[in-house]
């Protein structure tokens, strides 16, 4: 029976053919920085908003996912959070989630060390599926996630609380927008090698510039080759991702950038471990960090995903001008694994599983089109924005089932015969159109007030065609209105007040006990807090409070789990705090903390007047790090974190309680001349830790310590 690929060291092919490109053009681009110096002046006009551009440091001072529009981040009326790429090297992030582990309000690595997925909760509501977007684009297919490359990031913006304002169907608790890198004026020319746990070997490359002298076409090549394992036995994290992008000025005002992007991962499925043994004690003792429940014999992730879009901007005068996102994603991806799905029979140590088979091939449309105007109202100064998108996913899904033979945790046996499933249970393809017309206006008064006021109108409609029903068809349609109203009062000394109400939508599948189709579950908040920004002092400080409630949720009958009602309600509300600064002297400080009390106030289900599993109840975090800027040790940087994560429920019925945790992460680094060295370790003193629980089957160990060390020459 085949197994997967011994832990030992190696170096793929493609990891080899990577590098030798690398080696290729490092002359040629080298050749192309000496021209570059005596080219003329730049005459591209940039598509990318202000804020979309290198921040320079760990504070960022605007951003575009609460408004879309350059808005500065203290007149938002609502949290918002970037983390800039400055901050990502800093803490050599390998993920979307351990980029977003020093944000508030964020649950990351909920999966059971998990390279698959970034899966991720926004004050307390899973934000996985409908709340990742990329450059203001939605990212994922209706069915199936997707992964996003750290590397090939500028910056990760995150609003929390109710979006559909801006963004149509929404998660409640709000969403993360990565931004793209985009093609620079100045020559970058950057290749690093990596390597660390779990035999990991990477290469990559980023280089940008102009493709001609005048300056009217800029490019940027993004590339990277993994070759490794994972935490998990038998499991894989491979991937090779490559991004070109073009930008090209097509007049004094008017600009176009291209991006596309193609992402293949082989990877495995670690799968779930029971919560005797992990957290809950077991005579046995504790059930390894690297156990694997499944089986090498059936274990295959195949993901393949492929983008082309543009951005595109004109500005028509001083006033008026005119923006368009557009993006095409392609997703192939497929999937079989051994699963357990019990938790621990009566002797302690065996679980029972089976064999699962799925995949997705999916096309997906997004394009959003903004005309704004900025312009004077008496002694008031405004902001108009006006938008129209559309969204199309099409997608073929199929699943199959199969049986396993159990599994003894404690002492396993791999490389058992197990069938690939045969038993077809799903078999359909669907097809999702969404438009909405939104419109937000920002009002800034001479004293200092700011008003944001803004509506939406969303339409959608699905239809889904079940290919084991003889091609039987139903079809569904939605519509829904969601708005947002806040006001921010600016003070001279940088305190600015603010509060507003938002709302969202998202759209929910399936009929009730009746046989009428659901209506989209909706939620509405309350915000209230306060962001400070003092002049001079190059920091960013935020308080807020919320009171977040979503309507219609799903719940089942405890007698019947097949009658089904919408008259569930789940109620969150926390308090989070926010410090990033540049102190000075080399010194930066990223801090954050979070209180929340999330609880499930109407369902038929024995989760009533229960917290949700997976959300902790407090998270607290700081990151300090410090640049040698001169003296015989100038380059050396230094930077250390600590993380808590607080206790949360293990089960629906919180019979029992996952303890919480602290943990620390430390990376030093020295840049001399063009090259720079950094080792950066995660969980330094390798805690063993559970992640989170669903049920007494179903739980997530935290990821081990883990070591990256980079090498990087930049000219």
């Amino acid at each position: 029976m085949p197994l997967s690929r011994s832990g030992s060291a190696r170096l793929s092919p493609t990891l080899l053919i990577a590098a030798g490109l690398l080696s290729q053009v490092s002359p040629v681009f080298a050749a192309d920085a000496e021209d570059a110096e005596t080219l003329p002046a730049l005459q591209v006009q940039e598509t990318r908003p202000a804020s979309w551009r290198p921040a320079g440091g760990v504070v960022a001072q605007t951003a575009t996912i609460g408004t879309k529009t350059d808005a500065p981040l203290s007149e938002t009326p609502q949290s918002v959070s970037v983390v800039t790429r400055e901050q990502m090297e800093m803490q050599q992030a390998q993920s979307l989630g351990e980029a977003l582990r020093y944000t508030p309000g964020i649950v990351t690595g909920l999966a059971n060390a998990d390279n698959r997925y970034d899966q991720l909760t926004i004050r307390g509501f899973n934000a996985t599926t409908l709340g990742l977007y990329r450059d203001g684009l939605r990212q994922m297919s209706n069915q199936m996630t997707t992964r996003i490359e750290p590397f090939g990031l500028e910056r990760i913006e995150v609003l929390r609380g109710p979006a559909s304002v801006l963004y149509g169907q929404a998660a409640p608790g709000g969403l993360i927008n990565a931004i793209t890198k985009r093609p620079t004026a100045d020559p970058l020319h950057m290749v690093e090698i990596s390597g660390g746990s779990h035999d990991r070997l990477q290469a990559a490359v980023d280089l940008s510039g102009r493709l001609v002298d005048d300056g009217r076409a800029l490019f940027r090549l993004t590339a990277l080759a993994r070759d490794a394992d994972t935490q998990i036995d038998h499991n894989r994290d491979d991937r090779i991702y490559v991004a070109p992008a073009l930008t090209l000025s097509l007049g004094e005002d008017t600009s176009l950038t291209l991006l596309a992007s193609r992402q293949q991962d082989e990877a495995g499925t670690p799968g779930p471990l029971p919560a005797s043994g992990t957290v809950l004690p077991n005579t046995h003792g504790r059930i390894p960090m690297n156990r694997y429940s499944g089986d090498p014999s059936l274990n295959e992730f195949d993901r393949t995903q492929t983008a082309f879009g543009w951005a595109f901007e004109h500005r028509f005068d001083d006033r008026w001008q005119l923006r368009q996102n557009t993006r095409y994603d392609r997703l192939d991806f497929d999937q079989a694994n051994v699963y357990a799905y019990t938790p621990l029979a009566t002797d302690g140590t065996m679980v029972n599983r089976g064999a699962y088979r799925f995949g997705v091939d999916a096309d997906l449309f997004n394009t959003d089109t903004q005309l704004q105007a900025d312009w004077q109202a008496g002694p008031a100064s405004v902001t108009s924005l006006f938008g129209l998108d559309y969204r199309y996913n099409a997608e073929d899904f199929y699943q199959f089932m199969g049986a396993a033979t159990p599994i003894d945790l404690y002492d396993p046996v791999y490389g058992q015969a197990i069938a690939n499933p045969s038993l077809k249970v799903s078999d359909n393809t669907t097809r999702i159109d969404q438009i909405g017309v939104y419109t937000h206006q920002q009002i800034r008064l001479p004293q200092g007030l700011v008003l944001s006021l803004g509506g939406r109108q969303d339409w959608a409609r699905s239809r889904v065609t079940d290919h084991m029903d003889n091609d039987a068809r139903t079809s569904r349609s939605d519509d829904a209105f969601t708005w947002r109203a806040g006001a921010a009062w600016a003070f001279e000394a940088g305190l600015t007040p603010y509060v507003s109400w938002s709302t969202s939508f998202s759209p929910v599948s399936g009929t009730d006990v009746d046989g009428r189709a659901f209506r989209p579950s909706e939620a509405e908040q309350l915000e209230v807090g306060a962001k400070f920004q003092p002049d001079g002092f190059d920091s960013f400080f935020t308080l807020a409070w919320f009171d977040l409630t979503q309507t219609n949720v799903v719940t089942a009958s405890p007698t019947n789990p097949a009658a089904r009602y919408q008259t569930g309600e789940i109620w969150s509300r926390g308090i989070e705090f926010q410090a990033v600064a540049e102190l000075g002297g080399g010194v930066s400080l990223i801090g954050a903390y979070t209180w929340q009390d999330p609880e499930v106030t109407r369902s038929l289900g024995a989760d009533l007047h229960r917290k949700p599993t997976g959300i902790p109840d407090q998270m607290a975090s700081l990151w300090g790090d410090y640049t040698v800027r001169s003296g015989p040790l100038a380059g050396l940087g230094l930077g250390a974190g600590v993380r808590y994560v607080g206790e949360s429920a293990g089960d629906a019925r919180n019979s029992f309680t996952v303890p919480d945790v602290t943990l620390v992460d430390l990376g030093v680094r020295y840049q001399l001349g063009d090259w720079r060295v950094a080792v950066n370790a995660s969980n330094l003193f390798d805690r063993y830790y559970v992640a989170g629980c669903s049920s007494e089957a179903n739980c997530s160990l935290g990821y081990e310590r883990t070591v990256v060390a980079s090498l990087r020459y930049s000219w």
